[in-house]
């Protein structure tokens, strides 16, 4: 499994693009230990031979089921005494709320002390509704609840469904510009979709934010007990891409071209809609059009 904790606020720590650990939680860094680079450079190679593969279905299995070679198990126990044992390759925890990424599903984990911003994540998500031309199948950017549980020590687990290919995007470190471009224009799709249904998420983080690698898909998993209903000039959601996809390219933009960062760095529009259409034209007259990138890191 990759998790690295911070020594400061014991956040979990991404891997930055020149290869130092980075929180971005209170913004330590630090470097591998011998024994995390090994399992970084274990992981990574698992990761590197299913992203290679993904072209042919019998080897993308293989590859994917090689990177679940480092996968780390943990059991929670219910209120009925039932065992929930999870195999997980990926885990982090944002606002006292553990996330936990298992090979088909995504696991919320609400403390006691929050368990009442469970029900409201599943209210908010639950409502959202998409336009009757679906073209977009926007629907596939929603979670799908597979089980709530309420767990003996007084959190309760919410138990989301995914694909095996969907992953959180955070996972995957500092992001290559060309790879950050096609995140932007899903969660852009995204917010359309929350404007639509007259409501602000309020917290797309990449934490939040889980792609297909393989597809170019993208689904806001996380954070939905944060929505509020949207009022007219809340721009919100609209910030919070651009500092989401700021992060996922890493120290003063990576290797982002000047329109990209002009366009992260500028005030929003004045609503979902209107941005989606300013990013469409960045895309098409300053970034060269739309092209399909194989992932790779």
């Amino acid at each position: 499994m990759l998790s690295f904790k911070c020594k400061n606020c014991n956040g979990e720590m991404a891997v930055s693009r020149i290869g130092d650990l980075k929180c971005p939680y209170c913004g330590s860094s630090n470097f591998f230990t011998d024994k995390e680079l090994t399992e970084y450079k274990e992981f990574r190679r698992c990761m590197l031979e299913y992203l290679s593969a993904s072209a042919e279905e019998e080897k993308a299995m293989q590859g994917l089921n090689q990177l679940w070679c480092s996968a780390e198990t943990i059991e929670f126990i219910t209120v009925d005494d039932m065992p929930i044992n999870l195999e997980y390759i990926y885990k982090s925890t944002e606002n006292d709320i553990q996330m936990y990424a298992t090979r088909k599903n995504v696991i919320y984990i609400y403390p006691s002390a929050k368990k009442m911003l469970a029900q409201k994540a599943i209210d908010s998500f639950m409502s959202v509704a998409t336009p009757q031309a679906d073209m977009k199948s926007l629907e596939k950017c929603l979670p799908i609840l597979s089980g709530r549980y309420d767990l003996k020590d007084g959190s309760v687990m919410l138990v989301f469904a995914k694909e095996e290919n969907v992953h959180p995007v955070s996972m995957f470190g500092d992001l290559p510009a060309k790879h950050v471009e096609w995140i932007i224009s899903r969660l852009e799709n995204i917010a359309c979709l929350l404007e639509f249904n007259n409501i602000v998420h309020g917290g797309i983080t990449p934490d939040a934010v889980f792609i297909n690698p393989i597809t170019h898909e993208a689904a806001l998993f996380g954070n939905w007990h944060d929505v509020k209903t949207h009022i007219r000039g809340n721009v919100r959601d609209l910030y919070d891409i651009r500092q989401t996809a700021s992060a996922l390219l890493g120290k003063d933009y990576g290797d982002a071209p000047k329109p990209l960062i002009h366009f992260l760095q500028k005030q929003p529009a004045l609503n979902a809609f209107e941005d989606f259409a300013a990013w469409d034209n960045v895309i098409e007259k300053e970034l060269g059009g739309r092209h399909f990138t194989k992932f790779s890191l």
